[in-house]
């Protein structure tokens, strides 16, 4: 990923030295990301979550 900008990137970027998923980046990734997106399919298909 070197000269890329990670902030222009289509993904949730997060990392750690040791490249291990822990339970804080996937609770990040879980909050941060996948909630809103079910909310806002469920929004975009009518469905009350």
């Amino acid at each position: 990923m070197k000269g890329y900008s990670k902030n222009n990137l289509p993904v949730f970027w997060r990392s750690n030295p040791k490249a291990w998923m822990t339970q804080n980046l996937f609770m990040d990734w879980f909050k941060t990301c996948f909630c809103p997106a079910i909310k806002q399919y469920y929004e975009d298909i009518g469905v009350e979550p």
